[in-house]
């Protein structure tokens, strides 16, 4: 796991599995006045066999960096988990649904 670290970058992502688990590669969703958010979180685990139970219904921070260098945080709860295709040096992409809780 050389080399992969979460430091720097424009996203990124805090869960059960410790630091730099997982990589937060992109970030597409929702939120509206009224209305709960809703996230996908494309991740690299450095696992290529991520437990769902890990992650499924535990809380997570996803992070956007801002221009001045703080950070937008959405905390929410894992609702689902999909495997994705392999990546290198056994890594593998999952998409993360990531709500409130509520």
């Amino acid at each position: 796991m050389d080399g992969y670290t979460q430091a720097e970058r424009l996203l990124g992502i805090e869960s059960p599995l410790g630091p730099d688990q997982l990589l937060l590669e992109a970030l597409e969703g929702t939120e509206g006045i009224s209305t709960p958010f809703e996230f996908r979180a494309t991740v690299r685990a450095m696992d290529d066999n991520v437990d769902p139970a890990a992650l499924v219904a535990q809380s997570v921070d996803l992070k956007l960096r801002l221009d001045e260098g703080s950070y937008r945080v959405f905390n929410g709860v894992v609702a689902s988990l999909t495997g994705g295709h392999a990546a290198s040096r056994g890594q593998r992409h999952y998409v993360l649904r990531v709500v409130p809780r509520l």
